[in-house]
């Protein structure tokens, strides 16, 4: 079902083209990282004058067996500048191969001489293979290349660094173009240069340590002087970049004349992915930089990680433009390196200048280039190949081919320019580019600045770049209050915020405070930043301000989010954009869904509960620090399925020692229990088992399964948090999981296994193991279970009384709170307001009795809106407290009608029908007033009936017409009510026109009643075991099987008048499961004691299957006079052998023709054969195919795998006409299951009574683990 991506990317892109799209969009790669390494950067304070960093506190701190500079064919005794103190920070550390990286990487992001550290992950490169046969170079002219020639073609002094899986250097259509580096003499075993490298002249391999993952005939040992390529994509970017043109064989490239440096940085594996390092790719820009390269080109991902941005940033420092693939996931999700303001971020583009349809796009993307995509671009491939045979060229897709275009481009501009640095190249390629957002209407703003354009780039003068400031970090500081972290009212609270320019100079740049929040008084409105250099000086590019912005909180202020705004503005530039302040936050939240996806559903809970949170973003920050969390008193962390791994060993580290020292955790999300629990998770497998073990120990959960079919839960009855709650959600693999270790549920499935969990003892934690609230729908329903969670979790309750709406002005308002808290209470306060003003008033509530406390809100005086809230004081702080509203003024509020439902279709014909509607009034309902109006349809005159009150709001009463309606003719009716104001409020439901009440259909029965109205028999009794809708349905032999040698009956003893109807069905769910020699019986009497049978049901399959849904009858002849004592009765007889589960039956209706209900919705017997679709697709383990048969038919239905070999035969027999469902389990015909992949199922169906008419049809679907 997950995405293993090293293995499973061969496997998809092997069967089916599409799947790859569908693998990259929809779920986060599994990390690989190189075993035993751990990347570092120290602070800029750990470095010594000498160039060195205080390596061995390090060691012996963290257990790191040896450090060796990132780039050690470099000198940093003597510093030049700040590039090269940069690089003099970056080491990699070595360790055991059995360490865990990232748990690793966390403990050293949090010492004070780390700037960060990292594992060295392998990441992926980003190209899609396409049509070999096509020979044109449609994306020369597209780029306007032919013009451009006519005012440069490039020339021999531009190199063009090839990050890549290597060049073929002696490709007949490269090797004129191979750069030579002349300071170096060849295969003499010396560094002559002294640039670090021993006899590099032709560039530099990096790939080392990878011998026993490499492809046979791939080279994987040690760095070496031979970049030659062996995978084949290296080569295809360098003919793109650099191939040699106007030399009669082969293809052409943008820029003529450039010179190829190749930097090995990738490798072909075992599985036939390309692969590189970050390390890797690091010494790679630092090589490029270091040996003159103008510009470079990586046409890799490079994740999220900082080493290679470090890198790049020195190579682009040195006078390189760094250009890089934007990705082939067709999402926003840039790379790392990307995102980067100085590198240019590629998109790809068709040959009619539109997105192609895998290339990733989004805000960081620079510009876009030709890159392929139902036609390729046709450039070198490595020669001779056993990847590739003998072809010289072949043609690739992808942005991997549209970034050297640009790069080409980058050459191209330096040569007419050559004094022109690494920023002002840059510059002109952006300032260049063709909109064609005409083209794509719908990725404005995520194309950079369009296409490039060769000949624009090579004549125009661009004005001077504006500026581009970005909010790089801010951070709060108390100045004068209690310095516990958390911002409190009466507090002084400095401001510093760290400001970034990502294009071009800002001049007089400035950063200005203001709130509208009357709890925040600015003192210190302006810090000004002078000059911040854009991407020209990177090294001051950031600037924060040297005295912070100054404000204070107000004594009075109540505990919320705040909104500040900031402007940044410099010349010809200027944003608006808001930050938040918590006051008194009590709640730690945790986003750990790329992207924000559900931050505004959690964000609107936490609010409607009162309470205030913290945010912080897992995926910019980092796994929180447990110092951090401690300071409050709820931590809700949640995720989405495609965030894997989910609690890495840095999360289950820091959410341990929170959850040790007595935390209380609410944690919601997708797949956290295949991910950590299941032997295939991907952090089961990262971490050798020692997730689950956290998952077992801290959640207190077992994982059981993975992908239940089930998209409905409910609360247990009684349970604190999940009583009273039955809803949908949307997760196509929601868990099962169950307790363990003293954990209780609180929510389960249909079938009564569970999804959601809470545990309490030395720590707390609620546990949603069937989806994250933002997969709820229902508001409501997300609202009141982190509600209800927080309350258990913290062991509080407030139930305040709630005040009415009034029009006495004059009247003292008593408002009364039962608070109850574990923790010691302080002081509970009434805090209130009119219209709106602030501060709120506070009044001491006074304790009444035991948790009851008592205030009084003084009398109106004037008209006016309240709001109020209960203020808790406790030794531990501030509980969340919501907001209550009331007004004070004279009312012109009607009563507000509801109903749960429309009077349900009856088969009666004049009545009684019971009519209820509920009616709330912001001051009341006046109970004499509430009335249904009813009338036949098309009649004009109206009937009317008063409603009875019945208490909770809910009026009730039974109605009848004054004359039976006639066939076909239904009832139109209305709701009034008036309220108990001075003037009365009249309010009609619905406003206008009318529900209609059908005439002609009714279920008689859906057991959610009882069974009185049936006659038993011996065993047949009521279940919630299996059900079509409710709780209960009726079966045959409650929590077991059948006896053999039953006859067993059940009798409909209220009897149903069809008489004033001509004809019709009889309609109902079952589902049954029996042996063979067993059978149930449908039959129906008009008398009680003449029976006649209408339908049975026996064993259908060579094994035991069960076979659910809706089935219908048509009944005619027992329609019309004479039928006024209808009733019907279900029967199963069982032989002496094998027994089953039986039947169950559920939701019995009678429906007749004249009903003006849709009679397409009765399951008649079909028109014609079909096969639909199965669901859900993709699945895992389980799938249901449903089809339909218009005759008795001789049926097989069997599924094959992607070769033609069959796999499982679901049905092979004669069945009957109907519509058919069939559940398979993901197993072969040998009972065991089958691996992911895409699979064809066959459904043949030949005619019994016209063996000619035959029926063919195949489908396929998709099994993903």
């Amino acid at each position: 079902m997950k995405f293993n991506y090293i293995y499973k990317i061969i496997i998809i892109f092997t069967t089916i083209l599409f799947l790859c799209n569908i693998s990259q969009s929809g779920a986060q790669k599994e990390k690989k990282y190189f075993p035993g390494q751990i990347l570092i950067k120290f602070k800029n304070q750990a470095l010594k004058s000498n160039g060195t960093v205080p390596i061995e506190e390090i060691k012996s701190k963290y257990q790191i067996e040896k450090f060796e500079p990132a780039f050690s064919n470099k000198s940093f005794s003597n510093l030049k500048n700040n590039a090269e103190r940069n690089l003099a920070l970056m080491y990699v550390g070595y360790v055991p191969a059995t360490t865990d990286i990232e748990l690793l990487a966390s403990r050293l992001n949090q010492s004070e001489l780390i700037e960060y550290a990292e594992p060295n992950y392998f990441v992926e490169l980003n190209a899609i293979p396409n049509d070999p046969l096509y020979s044109q170079l449609q994306h020369l002219p597209q780029v306007k290349a032919p013009q451009a020639w006519d005012v440069s073609q490039g020339d021999t002094s531009v190199i063009i660094a090839i990050l890549d899986t290597g060049v073929d250097w002696d490709h007949p259509d490269l090797a004129g173009a191979i750069w030579r580096n002349y300071n170096e003499i060849p295969d003499n075993g010396i560094d002559d240069d002294g640039n670090g490298f021993i006899d590099d002249i032709r560039g530099w391999d990096f790939v080392t340590g990878v011998s026993s993952n490499a492809y046979a005939g791939e080279d994987g040992d040690i760095p070496d002087n031979d970049p030659m390529d062996f995978d084949g994509h290296g080569t295809h970017v360098a003919g793109i970049a650099a191939g040699i043109t106007n030399n009669g064989i082969g293809i052409a490239s943008l820029v003529w004349k450039a010179k190829i440096m190749p930097i090995r940085i990738g490798y072909h594996t075992i599985d036939g992915n390309g692969l590189g390092t970050l390390l890797w790719m690091a010494q790679g820009f630092v090589y490029a930089g270091d040996n003159g390269a103008h510009a470079a080109n990586l046409s890799f991902g490079t994740g999220d990680g900082s080493f290679v941005n470090d890198a790049a940033k020195y190579a682009f420092q040195q006078g390189v433009v760094v250009c890089n693939s934007a990705g082939n996931g067709n999402n926003e999700s840039v790379g790392a390196l990307g995102a980067t303001p100085f590198a240019l971020s590629v998109a790809s583009v068709n040959e009619y200048d539109i997105k192609a349809s895998y290339s990733t796009y989004g805000k960081e993307v620079d510009v876009s280039a030709p890159g392929g995509d139902a036609l390729g671009i046709l450039s070198t491939i490595v020669n001779p190949s056993p990847l590739y045979g003998n072809n010289l060229y072949v043609r690739f897709s992808g942005t991997s081919m549209a970034s050297p275009l640009v790069a080409s481009l980058a050459g191209l501009i330096k040569a007419k320019n050559p004094t022109w640095n690494a920023a002002q190249i840059t510059f002109q390629i952006v300032g260049t580019a063709d909109d064609i957002y005409n083209l794509n209407p719908n990725y404005i703003g995520k194309l950079g600045s369009g296409r490039i354009n060769a000949y624009r780039a090579l004549t125009e003068t661009i004005p001077p770049p504006k500026p581009k400031l970005v909010l790089a970090n801010y951070s709060f500081t108390e100045i004068e209050g209690d310095m516990d972290g958390n911002f409190e009212p009466g507090e002084k609270i400095g401001l510093y915020v760290t400001v970034e320019n990502q294009w071009g100079n800002a001049y007089n740049a400035q950063v200005t405070l203001s709130s509208q929040h009357w709890s925040i008084n600015v003192l210190n409105s302006t810090a000004h930043y002078d000059t911040i250099f854009g991407i020209e000086d990177l090294d001051n590019s950031i600037k924060i301000n040297s005295s912070p912005l100054e404000f204070t909180i107000h004594p009075e202020a109540l505990p919320e989010v705040v909104t500040l705004n900031l402007n940044l503005s410099a010349n010809d530039f200027t944003k608006d954009l808001t930050i938040d302040l918590p006051i008194n936050a009590s709640i730690f939240l945790v986003d750990d869904n790329d992207g924000n996806v559900g931050l505004n559903e959690y964000i609107d809970a936490i609010k409607s509960l009162g309470g205030v949170y913290r945010y912080w973003d897992r995926e910019s920050q980092g796994s929180p620090p447990a110092s951090e969390m401690m300071k409050y008193s709820t931590v809700i962390w949640y995720a989405d399925m495609y965030v894997h791994p989910f609690l890495d060993s840095a999360d289950r580290a820091n959410l341990g020692i929170y959850l040790d020292n007595g935390g209380k955790l609410f944690i919601a999300g997708m797949d956290f229990g295949w991910d950590m629990a299941d032997p295939e998770g991907n952090e089961y497998k990262a971490s050798n088992g020692a997730s689950k073990i956290w998952f077992e120990n801290y959640l207190r959960a077992r994982y059981v399964a993975d992908g239940t079919s089930h998209r409905s839960i409910s609360g247990v009855d009684n349970d604190p948090i999940g009583n009273g709650l039955s809803f949908n959600f949307i997760n196509p693999w929601p868990e099962v999981i169950d307790t363990l270790g003293g954990s209780v549920a609180i929510f389960k499935y249909p079938d009564k296994t569970i999804g959601g969990i809470r545990y309490a003892g030395n720590h707390r934690v609620v546990y949603l193991g069937f989806c994250s609230l933002e997969n709820i729908p229902n508001v409501e329903v997300r609202r009141t279970i982190l509600e209800r969670s927080i309350a258990w979790l913290n062991e509080y309750s407030i139930k305040p009384s709630r005040v009415k709406d009034t029009e006495d002005t004059n009247l003292p308002l008593p408002v009364t709170a039962e608070v109850k808290c574990r923790d010691s209470i302080l002081s509970v306060h009434l805090a209130y307001s009119k219209n709106g003003e602030r501060p709120f008033h506070k009044i001491q509530m006074n304790l009444q009795a035991p948790n009851l406390y008592e205030a009084v809100i003084p009398p109106a005086i004037e008209p006016g809106d309240f709001e109020y809230r209960i203020v808790v004081q406790t030794n531990k702080g501030v509980l969340p407290m919501k907001s209550y509203f009331f007004r004070a003024a004279p009312d012109n509020k009607p009563p507000v009608l509801t109903i749960t439902q429309p009077i349900p279709p009856s088969l009666k014909t004049q009545g009684p029908y019971i009519a209820s509607v509920v009616a709330t009034d912001n001051i009341a309902v006046d109970k004499d007033s509430v009335f249904i109006y009813f009338k036949k349809e098309n009649d004009i005159l109206e009937q009317r009936a008063k409603l009875r009150y019945w208490g909770e709001d809910t009026f009730i009463d039974t109605f009848s017409l004054a004359t039976p309606v006639i066939a076909g003719q239904n009832i139109l009716y209305y709701f009034t009510a008036r309220d108990s104001s001075s003037v009365k409020n009249l309010t009609r439901y619905p406003d206008t026109g009318y529900f209609k009440l059908i005439i002609g259909r009714e279920i008689i029965e859906d057991f959610e009643s009882g069974t009185s109205k049936w006659y038993l028999g011996t065993y047949w009794g009521l279940t919630d075991t299996l059900k079509n809708s409710g709780k209960y349905s009726i079966t045959d032999s409650p929590n077991r099987n059948y006896f053999p040698n039953t006859k067993d009956t059940i009798i409909l003893i209220q009897n149903v008048d069809l008489s004033p109807f001509s004809a019709g069905w009889v309609k109902f769910w079952r589902s049954y499961r029996l042996n063979t020699g067993d059978s149930v019986f449908i039959d129906i009497s008009r008398n009680g004691v003449d029976w006649e049978n209408l339908k049975f049901y026996k064993k259908q399959f060579p094994w035991l299957a069960t076979i659910s849904g809706l089935d219908s009858i048509e009944i005619d002849n027992y329609f019309g006079p004479g039928n006024n004592a209808v009733t019907i009765r279900f029967r199963i007889h069982s032989d002496g052998s094998l027994e089953a589960d039986g039947v169950y039956f559920d939701d019995i209706e009678f429906i007749s023709l004249e009903s003006t209900l849709d009679v397409n919705n009765i399951e008649q017997v079909p028109d014609n054969f079909s096969l639909y679709q199965n669901y859900p697709n993709p699945f895992n383990p389980i799938t249901t195919i449903k089809y339909q048969l218009p005759e008795e038919s001789y049926v097989s239905l069997k599924i094959y795998n992607i070769l033609g070999q069959e796999i499982k035969t679901l049905m092979e027999g004669v069945q009957i006409a109907g519509y058919n469902t069939i559940s398979w389990d993901s197993k072969n015909n040998l009972g065991v299951k089958v691996s992911s992949g895409i699979y064809i199922y066959k459904l043949d169906a030949k005619s019994l009574s016209n063996p000619d008419k035959r029926f063919t049809q195949i489908r396929k679907m998709i099994l993903l683990k």
